[in-house]
């Protein structure tokens, strides 16, 4: 009977927690597997454009462009990889009406590079990559 109410603690309590991830911040992580659709760059960063596979959610990857070079090969597009994503859009106002996807909400990273969501993607953060190198190999 203890192993059975124990079992059930267990599977709840961690179920539960895999569905409020976050980060010390607040933001929402979630572990996706993705193909990659697209790899675009804006000054010191690159934008890696990827969907989920079941769901074909669109996600905008920032990644800053690192100098160091290694011999684990770059990112490809059509190729799928697996990341753990952090969720950094800023949420919409709640007094405006109509998709939250369709209004353009922007992070300015270091030094004033502003980039923003677009219709149908999210913008995300991910420790899997350092320039377009996948460290989860």
């Amino acid at each position: 009977m203890k192993n059975l109410i124990l079992f059930i603690i267990l599977f709840f309590g961690c179920k539960t927690s895999k569905l409020n991830t976050k980060n010390e911040d607040g933001f929402k992580i979630e572990s996706v597997a993705c193909r990659i659709t697209n790899i675009d760059s804006i000054e010191s960063y690159y934008i890696v454009y990827a969907e989920t596979l079941i769901d074909h959610i669109g996600h905008k990857i920032i990644s800053k462009k690192e100098i160091k070079s290694s011999n684990v090969e770059n990112i490809k597009v059509n190729n799928t990889y697996k990341f753990k994503l952090v969720w950094v859009s800023e949420p919409p106002p709640l007094e405006r009406k109509g998709n939250y996807l369709d209004f353009r909400r922007c992070k300015i990273y270091f030094p004033l590079v502003k980039i923003c969501t677009e219709p149908g993607y999210e913008l995300y953060e991910t420790d899997d990559l350092k320039g377009l190198k996948y460290k989860n190999l």
